[in-house]
């Protein structure tokens, strides 16, 4: 799924156990977006991909964490732990080199 018009309609939304909404009907979304929370948390979601901000945000109580990458050999990694980078067009500012053990 890329885009909201590709999910299966949810008539009234998306509701957790206790049945309260979590996430609205995809079918109420734009069609040609993508609305990642509703994803998420979508009956129908087998697989998909985050990062920990939306699963210490609300996210871990509708989902089951299948794996976690190891970002050991990525610059700004240490194993499941990963420092994202701002970029922009080379040669405009100072090339920073990713932080060593761990620190921000």
């Amino acid at each position: 799924t890329r885009r909201n018009g590709d999910l299966p309609p949810v008539p009234g939304g998306i509701r957790d156990a206790s049945g309260a909404v979590i996430a609205p009907d995809p079918a109420t979304l734009p069609p040609h977006e993508l609305d990642l929370p509703t994803l998420w948390r979508h009956p129908a979601l087998l697989l998909a991909q985050t990062c920990w901000g939306p699963m210490e945000l609300g996210l871990a109580a509708h989902v089951h964490v299948a794996g976690q990458d190891d970002y050991s050999g990525v610059a700004g990694g240490d194993e499941a732990l990963y420092s994202s980078a701002l970029v922009m067009r080379r040669g405009e500012g100072l090339a920073v080199p990713a932080p060593r053990g761990g620190e921000p």
